[in-house]
C-alpha cells in the first residue's frame, strides 16, 4: 500500500483493536522493559501504558502540562473549561496543599459544605472582607471592611447602631434582660425617649423629648 507522505497507516482487517497489550494493529512503543501502545476499539482510541509505574505524560514544548496516573490525571497550569465542571454528589473540590479547603454538595437537603479552619469572602480585588468564619470561634459581619457583627461564646457583639422597623421583644428568663453601661437607650416614635443610667447609683432617669 503506498500512503501519502507523513501518514502511518495501522490496520487490523477493519476489527476493533482492544488495548490487550497483545493483539495486532496497535502502535506499540518499547522502552527499557516498558511499553505504551495506542489501539482502537468499540469504546474509542485508548491511549494507555502497561505499567502503573509509567505514567501517560502530556507535554507542550518539552514542557510537562498533565500527567494521568492510576489514581487519575495531574495538570500543570490552567484547566480551561468552556462550560462547567459537572460533578456528582458528595464530590469534593480540595484545595491547599492539605486538601485543608473542600467544597462539597450533598445531595440529602440539597447542602452545600464549605470546609475550612477558617473561611473569608472577599471581594474580587481581595481588598475587602466581607464575612469571616472561624472554627471553634467567631463568624463575623462586615460593611465596607468594617466588622458590624460577631458571635461570642455568650452571644453577639454589635458595632454601631441597630435600627428595628417592628416590635422587639427581648426575654431576660432568669438572667437580666437588657444591661446598659453607661450608654443612651433612644426610642424613635411619636416621641424619643431617652433612658440613661447612672454610673453612681442604681436608677435610671426618663427624659422625653419632643420631636
Amino acid at each position: 500500500m503506498f500512503l501519502p507522505t507523513g501518514i502511518l497507516d495501522i490496520f487490523d482487517n477493519n476489527s476493533d483493536i482492544s488495548p490487550d497489550n497483545s493483539g495486532s494493529g496497535q502502535l506499540k512503543i518499547d522502552g527499557n522493559g516498558y511499553r505504551a501502545a495506542i489501539a482502537l476499539d468499540a469504546s474509542g482510541v485508548n491511549l494507555y501504558s502497561t505499567s502503573s509505574a509509567r505514567p501517560l505524560i502530556f507535554g507542550v514544548n518539552e514542557t510537562e502540562v498533565a500527567r494521568v496516573t492510576t489514581t487519575g490525571m495531574n495538570v500543570t497550569g490552567v484547566l480551561d473549561l468552556s462550560s462547567h465542571l459537572d460533578m456528582p454528589d458528595a464530590a469534593q473540590i480540595k484545595l491547599g496543599n492539605d486538601d485543608d479547603f473542600i467544597l462539597q454538595h450533598i445531595a440529602s437537603g440539597s447542602v452545600s459544605s464549605i470546609q475550612g479552619e477558617a473561611v473569608r469572602i472577599r471581594n474580587l480585588a481581595g481588598t475587602e472582607t466581607m464575612a469571616s468564619f472561624n472554627a471553634n470561634g467567631s463568624t463575623n459581619l462586615f460593611y465596607d471592611n468594617s466588622a458590624k457583627l460577631a458571635t461570642t461564646s455568650d452571644g453577639i457583639d454589635i458595632t454601631g447602631i441597630v435600627n428595628l422597623d417592628s416590635d422587639a421583644v427581648i426575654k431576660g428568663g432568669t438572667a437580666t434582660a437588657i444591661t446598659l453601661d453607661n450608654a443612651n437607650v433612644t426610642i424613635a416614635g411619636n416621641e424619643t425617649v431617652t433612658s440613661v443610667l447612672s454610673a453612681s447609683s442604681n436608677f435610671f432617669s426618663l427624659h422625653t423629648e419632643d420631636n
